[in-house]
């Protein structure tokens, strides 16, 4: 067997895995990428390649299942199966069928496939070709496949919209999801929504209706015609609706936004910008237009006003001061004469030194860049950025305008992108006009109320007294679970009416409760907060950090969780706006430092990193390891390829590596068990090992 793949261990890794079979150390098995079936007689039969299999909407699918479900129809020649994205957000299974003399109908072919497969792998949409388009040498041409409209048969089944109000829902509903035809039965997480898109959908019908209403209501009332009715009958009692915000012209200094101030004050305090950097790494492959990228930057940083933004003191107060455009300056450093084999980890230990370089907060800038050349097509953008000016939406803007610059640019063509009508100033000052009387006191009440008398630390099994002075060294357990067991993690969300990333936090906070015995837990995590949609463009610091308590008394099952998680998140969600200042003071009046207000996080991330290609170039987005961590103990979910991956990161100096090992190895055996029978009362999941139990022998520190 090869060695593995030169140059790409990131390739080898995948395709050279270890051997379970064998005693040998070191032994390995070649993933061929082939799917087989194995019959009964033993047989394999080849079915298709692996890497041909698509996730939709949280379901993995071969396309080559769908295909061959197609041809055994007695009025099918062939067919071809393969998801789509016509338009960016619509991603939809597509099936064009070859028949034979008499073209059967769609219904007739759908009813066939529900027979066979489950709902989730039935294609939106049938195309009937007289052949199947082919290239010279004979092999499919995919590109030749026409692009598909709404299917006859759905677009009989839609019920248009009867109303003004049902009008207006629908053309939200398509454009922010990117669908042709919504229908008032249609339901907004059938389409392809999600919990990013819910928050949007909410923002965007305050601004159309004037009308407030919940993420939870949303989740209730999924489609245009309960939605409708809902708008007809605003809820009494609910917060007070943010105002549009305004252009201002506003060009001198403003205050800090809430959320910039939650990450100066902890500098000001000496916590160091180290614990609040950015580092994202972009590995470019492919002929790089060096000059085209320092552009691309260039424009990007003056459309954002937050990348070229300090926070000088005046008159003893921090204020925001916004620089006029510069030149951007891209430095380059040559990394080709390393030797071939030592490469990639040079850049490594280098992309680690620069996130360990603090950030002058006074004078700036808190963005910068540092481009690594490995060799002619191979090259790694460093960016390194203040968390006081960007948050995880933004990250995202600023790669879609990176590539879409880059790509105008190196064809010396220009911007394609429209001028923003608003600035971060803008949002800071229509921010600070609103959070104050009424509407402040409104969430300061919900607040007041949901942390009121807080329940103790959870007693984590630490292994180590805690220190007086920290050092936040971070340790990271990886994990990943099947795509089996992941899938049906999924498949249980969308049954439950919850997202992925509630089902996680429910998952997490009931691992935590059976392990520290504690029925009532407080977990951490962060929120986009942006509550207008004209604010969905900028780049900035808008995200606020949320807390959740849930109580997990009376031995619920774990659908029960569910609900209580649900419905917490989406009550705090609502709330989600109170100044970080003011749920400090909260929850630590006799107090106020650095560290999180939960010593236990969690983080969800939709989708792994991928690989966008423009103008010849695939740009990738490099994981790098940084190694602090405020919290004690944080557990990331990310939806990787191959199933959902999970980390729990820990502090070093709290933990020993094996406890955490037993803590994942202990919450992958309960998302078993609560896929199986997610009706099993907590108490009946499989016991915990005792080490992760608390024990009144082991005195624990618990700060």
């Amino acid at each position: 067997m090869a060695r593995g793949y030169l140059g790409r261990p990131d390739l080898t890794a995948e395709r050279f895995v270890p051997n379970p079979f064998s005693q040998e150390p070191g032994a390995r098995l070649y993933r061929t990428g082939d799917l087989v079936r194995w019959l009964p007689s033993g047989s394999l039969e080849f079915l298709g390649r692996i890497d041909e299999q698509v996730k939709l909407r949280g379901f993995r699918i071969e396309p080559s299942e769908v295909s061959s479900v197609l041809r055994e129809h007695p009025s099918v020649l062939d067919a071809f199966t393969l998801l789509r994205e016509d338009s960016p957000g619509l991603q939809r299974l597509v099936s064009y069928v070859v028949s034979r003399d008499d073209e059967p109908e769609e219904t007739v072919l759908r009813a066939t496939l529900k027979g066979r497969l489950p709902e989730y792998m039935v294609p939106a949409t049938f195309v009937f070709l007289d052949a199947l388009p082919l290239t010279p040498n004979g092999k499919l041409d995919r590109r030749a496949l026409p692009v598909p409209g709404t299917s006859a048969a759905r677009a009989a089944a839609q019920v248009p919209p009867r109303t003004l109000v049902e009008e207006l829902l629908v053309g939200l509903w398509a454009e922010l999801l990117g669908v042709e035809r919504v229908g008032i039965h249609d339901d907004f997480f059938d389409l392809g929504g999600h919990s990013l898109a819910a928050t949007q959908l909410v923002a965007r019908i305050r601004a159309v209706f004037d009308v407030d209403i919940s993420l939870q209501e949303l989740f209730d009332l999924p489609t245009v015609a309960k939605l409708a009715e809902r708008l007809a009958a605003p809820r009494a009692g609910a917060p007070a609706r943010p105002p549009p915000i305004s252009p201002t012209q506003e060009t001198g200094d403003v205050p800090l936004s809430f959320a910039q101030a939650a990450y100066w004050s902890p500098e000001r305090m000496g916590a160091g910008s180290i614990y609040n950097r950015v580092l994202t790494p972009l590995r470019l492959e492919g002929r790089l237009d060096v000059e085209a990228l320092r552009m691309a930057l260039e424009e990007l940083v003056r459309r954002h006003e937050p990348l070229r933004t300090s926070f000088p003191v005046v008159d003893g107060q921090s204020v925001q001061r916004v620089a006029p455009p510069m030149p951007w300056v891209l430095p380059v450093e040559d990394l080709s004469h390393v030797p071939e084999e030592a490469r990639e980890a040079e850049v490594l230990r280098r992309l680690n030194e620069e996130g360990w370089r603090p950030f002058d907060m006074e004078q700036g800038p808190l963005m910068r860049t540092l481009l690594y050349r490995l060799s002619d097509e191979l090259h790694v953008l460093m960016l390194a950025i203040h968390h006081a000016v960007t948050d995880l939406v933004s990250g995202g803007v600023m790669m879609n305008e990176l590539s879409a610059l880059y790509g105008a640019f190196s064809e010396d063509q220009p911007s394609p992108l429209p001028e923003l009508t608003l600035s971060y100033r803008d949002y800071t000052l229509w921010q600070r006009e609103w959070m104050q009387g009424e509407v402040l006191e409104h969430h300061r009440a919900y607040w007041s109320r949901r942390l009121a008398d807080p329940p103790p630390p959870p007693p984590l099994p630490f292994d180590h007294p805690r220190p007086e002075v920290g050092s936040f060294h971070k340790g990271v357990h990886t994990f990943t679970l099947s795509r089996e067991v992941s899938d049906e993690l999924r498949a249980l969300a969308r049954r439950e009416g919850v997202t992925p990333f509630m089902l996680g936090l429910a998952a997490f906070q009931t691992f935590l409760a059976r392990m520290t015995r504690q029925e009532e837990l407080m977990v951490g995590f962060v929120h986009a907060n942006r509550p207008r949609p004209e604010l969905e463009p900028l780049v900035g610091m808008f995200a606020s950090y949320l807390l959740l308590r849930t109580n997990l008394s009376g031995n619920p099952h774990f659908r029960e969780v569910l609900r209580r998680v649900r419905a917490g998140y989406l009550e705090a969600s609502e709330h989600q706006a109170l100044p970080h200042a003011e749920l400090v003071e909260l929850l630590r009046p006799e107090k106020v430092d650095s560290r999180p207000l939960s010593p236990i996080g969690y983080v969800f991330q939709g989708s792994a990193p991928v690989t966008t290609t423009v103008a010849g170039l695939a740009i990738r987005v490099m994981h790098v390891e940084l190694e602090l961590l405020l919290n004690d103990l944080q557990l990331l979910l990310v939806d990787g390829p191959e199933g959902l991956v999970g980390r729990l990161e820990y502090r070093t100096e709290l933990f020993e590596p094996e406890t955490i090992a037993a803590m994942a190895e202990a919450l992958q055996t309960q998302l078993t068990q609560v896929v199986e029978d997610p009706d099993r009362p907590l108490e009946a999941l499989s016991p915990l090992p005792a080490r992760l139990l608390p024990a009144p022998s082991k005195e624990r520190e618990l700060a």
